[in-house]
């Protein structure tokens, strides 16, 4: 599953705890609330713990970035029935393959 390296319990240096230290504690990120997908035709998960998978057809090739962050947004729409992934959070960030 998903795991958002947002607010890793067991590691007390994480995405959350280097942006408060680097803000002066002015900036700082909370998990999306977790909420089930309205369509389960397509792979992926539910948002669990602020996290979700995706999975799109978007080949991993050089320079297929956008691509793949554009066919991300659509699949997100999709999966959770909004009009943009900011309906789901504030901020989202999209951990691609290499």
């Amino acid at each position: 599953g998903a795991d958002s390296g947002l607010l890793e319990a067991n590691d007390p240096v994480n995405l959350r705890s280097q942006y408060l230290e680097c803000s002066h504690s002015k900036l700082s990120f909370t998990l999306a609330g977790s909420r089930p997908r309205v369509d389960t035709t397509l792979g992926g998960s539910s948002i669990s713990n602020g996290a979700v998978t995706v999975k799109v057809n978007t080949a991993v090739s050089e320079g297929a970035d956008g691509t793949m962050r554009n066919e991300i947004s659509e699949t997100l729409k999709t999966m959770f029935g909004v009009s943009s992934p900011t309906v789901l959070a504030d901020y989202l960030m999209y951990c691609l393959p290499p």
